[in-house]
């Protein structure tokens, strides 16, 4: 998602051919929504796989249509980042939700463990200001220059997120299977 947010002056220079259209707060906001999507879309594949998504159903439906009232008068108020504030506030609320349907579903099992949420979380709050302020300062560069400072920001999280998520044990894995 951070990828995404750093290329996407290029993509709209290249493809739209309308380089002005960047927003550093709105791009960065739907960045953060679509990261908390993504940690909610992985948590309820457990719902769908052991056909318990009753409880899923009721939590997406309700938490859509509560945004949806919700987000008019912020829409109206704040324009855009309003409702893009109330979009990241019902998926997180979704998201939680959906994490205590998976504690009853794995019955309190000891092993579930917020702390990869956390880290997440922890992640996208360092790297999200660093690229968006890479973004602000950048904005008018040439779209070469940009495409390496895009490569530089995403090798660089990659970087960050290896320690922070111990990644070690899937590279070793991953490497001792290519050379045998």
């Amino acid at each position: 998602n951070l990828g995404t947010l750093l290329i996407s002056p290029i993509l709209l220079d290249v493809w739209l051919h309308k380089s002005g259209m960047f927003d550093p707060a709105v791009y960065s906001l739907m960045a953060l929504i679509s990261g908390v999507m993504c940690m909610r879309d992985h948590k309820q594949f457990f719902q769908f796989a052991t056909n318990r998504h009753k409880g899923l159903s009721m939590i997406v439906f309700f938490g859509n249509i509560t945004m949806l009232c919700v987000s008019v008068p912020f829409t109206i108020k704040l324009g855009v980042i309003g409702f893009l504030v109330v979009w990241l506030i019902s998926e997180t609320s979704q998201m939680v939700f959906l994490y205590y349907e998976n504690k009853k579903l794995f019955q309190d099992d000891q092993s579930l463990t917020s702390i990869p949420v956390i880290k997440l979380i922890a992640v996208m709050l360092v790297a999200l200001p660093f690229c968006a302020g890479l973004l602000r300062y950048t904005q008018d560069f040439p779209v070469g220059t940009l495409g390496v400072i895009s490569l530089a920001g995403v090798t660089a999280i990659a970087i960050a997120s290896y320690f922070v998520f111990d990644v070690r044990d899937v590279w070793n894995t991953l490497w001792s299977r290519r050379l045998s």
